[in-house]
């Protein structure tokens, strides 16, 4: 299966980013909803890469690289292959279960 070029991964990454932008916005008692809310959404985005995910391939998927800085050289690269995966997908199930455990 093929992600159809969506950047998951980067998604998975900068969610959490959009997270605590929307966190400043709103009033404290609902901080905590918001907090719930994204980190829940950052578990169910990493579930696609999961189920599109090529157990076969043995090299890197959902591979993506861009250009951050060019003097230097210094480039944006993600990527996944069979032993990170399930380690994102376990880092965004424990986030909104943190979440729920923090909670007072």
């Amino acid at each position: 299966m093929s992600s159809g070029g969506f950047p998951w991964l980067t998604l998975v990454v900068f969610l959490p980013l959009l997270g605590v932008a929307a966190i400043l916005l709103v009033e404290e008692a609902l901080a905590k909803w918001v907090a719930l809310g994204v980190s829940s959404l950052g578990f169910v985005v990493s579930l696609a890469p999961w189920i599109l995910f090529d157990e076969s391939t043995p090299a890197m998927q959902f591979v993506e690289t861009h250009q951050w800085i060019a003097s230097p050289s210094i480039n944006y690269a993600v990527g996944v292959d069979g032993i990170s995966l399930p380690l994102v997908l376990l880092t965004t199930l424990l986030t909104p279960l943190c979440v729920l455990v923090s909670w007072t």
